[in-house]
């Protein structure tokens, strides 16, 4: 079983010794472009529907904020 590693921060993948976007690496790795969407919970966030989630700043990560 082979792993891939992915940064837990930006989820960038290590390809030999390069961090790639996963756009860029579905490209060179296996010939996929990518295109975007937004999912719901992201929906959400963007038009304050759901004060139950935010994001971080100037990150990746969706949380739920502390109680």
């Amino acid at each position: 079983m082979d792993l891939l590693t992915m940064c837990a921060w930006t989820k960038r993948i290590k390809v030999a010794d390069r961090w790639l976007s996963v756009e860029e690496y579905l490209l060179q790795v296996h010939g996929l472009r990518v295109t975007h969407g937004i999912c719901p919970d992201a929906a959400a966030v963007a038009s304050g529907s759901n004060p139950e989630f935010r994001r971080c700043p100037d990150s990746l990560i969706w949380e739920q904020p502390l109680q």
